[in-house]
């Protein structure tokens, strides 16, 4: 009798081990299958479960109270139409435009505020006749129209402004005081019109800003003389360039004292 309840009682531990088991199994593979499906499911209209049920459906039958596993229908989702988009926006209007260029020594005052501005060509990717006109030419008509630049090669080397090696001028603006703009040459004295940069977040407006500078150099601007250095990575030389008041010009020197003269921060780069 004794062994005859031993034999009972490990049964009975066994039987309960078994289906604790069989619970802790149950929990994991639901687990895994609602990381594989999700628990969403997918509208199929009503319907009777007549089959034998999927692993996943075995499951979870089982492991809910006996109460709820009868055959089940699924009620339908009803259909919603698509809402209509949104109209575009119209695009914002800048009326009067106002160009404050910003001089050599607000540099850092620029940048500290503009610090995280995205620069883009967005909005400005068509022509106009400011993109066939000769840099140097554009350079004088700059200072004409603007004043000096707000960043040239020399003031890089003399001031440690750490900024593009290969750029010869860079005028930076606040339009309106706020959107920020930069003009900067191509190719130093051998390229044609400028590049034109905006923030991204202001990409609804710059192709009006594009057309109001073109316009301004086109209509205003006259001719000013200047000296400028440039230094070509492709042709490995130093340039002195400018306008003397009648005749452009570009010249061959050896590399300026100044050259290697560099600041060891980089607070004063304008492009990321």
């Amino acid at each position: 009798m004794l062994l005859l309840a031993l034999g009972s009682t490990a049964q009975a531990q066994s039987a309960r081990l078994t289906e604790a088991l069989q619970l802790q199994r149950a929990k994991v593979r639901m687990g895994e299958i609602v990381g594989e499906m999700g628990i969403a499911i997918p509208p199929r209209g009503p319907a009777e479960i007549e089959t034998e049920p999927s692993e996943a459906a075995s499951l979870l039958f089982w492991w809910l109270p006996r109460s709820r596993t009868p055959r089940v229908a699924l009620d339908p989702i009803p259909l919603v139409a698509p809402a209509e988009p949104a109209p575009e926006p119209p695009a914002p209007t800048l009326g009067r435009i106002r160009w404050d260029r910003v001089g050599p020594g607000e540099q850092e005052a620029f940048l500290d505020r503009y610090r995280e501005a995205l620069w883009t060509v967005d909005g400005m990717r068509f022509f106009t006749a400011l993109d066939t006109i000769p840099t140097p030419k554009l350079r004088s008509r700059l200072f004409g129209l603007f004043g000096a630049p707000t960043r040239t090669a020399i003031a890089r080397g003399v001031n440690g402004f750490n900024g593009n090696d290969d750029v010869q001028f860079e005028y930076w603006f606040v339009v309106n005081d706020s959107i920020p703009f930069v003009a900067l040459d191509k190719d130093g004295p051998f390229g044609r019109g400028l590049v034109l940069a905006g923030d991204f977040a202001h990409t609804a407006v710059l192709g009006a800003l594009k057309r109001d500078f073109a316009e301004q150099m086109m209509t205003r601007a006259r001719p000013m003389p200047y000296v400028d250095y440039y230094h070509s990575r492709e042709r490995n030389q130093w340039y002195r360039t400018g306008y003397d008041g009648t005749d452009y010009y570009v010249r061959e020197i050896e590399r300026p004292r100044w050259a290697g003269r560099r600041s060891e921060s980089g607070k004063w780069y304008l492009f990321r």
